[in-house]
């Protein structure tokens, strides 16, 4: 009888033993696996906390960028609407005595002030 009592204890301490050490073994997991996390996350807020500083930093020269390219499609544009417009219009006939032009001017101004006859 002793000797059963001595192997129900000895197998309830092999129990806790047993129990113990796979609770220790499950911490001792959740205590890397945490600490794994805990440093992935604390490069990537430190990874976007130097890029954040980093795009403060060059700020006006990403907003001078930005200006300057603005203003040279404004100028590209302006150039190109430039070349439309002056494609656009006739080419103009410098009015000098001789032309044709000044001719034409001539012959309206005379029709323009000669009498007409009126026919019934």
């Amino acid at each position: 009888m002793i000797h059963e009592a001595v192997e129900t204890v000895e197998a309830i301490i092999w129990g806790a033993v047993v129990s113990f050490s796979i609770m220790a073994a499950l911490a001792a997991y959740l205590i890397v696996a945490l600490g794994y996390w805990a440093a992935v996350f604390a490069l990537w807020a430190g990874h976007r906390l130097t890029a954040w500083a980093r795009y403060r930093r060059q700020l006006p020269t990403i907003q001078a960028a930005i200006d300057a390219e603005a203003l040279r499609a404004d100028t590209e544009w302006a150039r190109k609407r430039a070349i439309a417009r002056a494609h656009s219009t006739p080419p103009r006939i410098p009015t000098r005595p001789g032309t044709d032009q000044q001719a034409l001017h001539t012959c309206t101004a005379i029709w323009n002030t000669s009498p007409r006859e009126e026919k019934p």
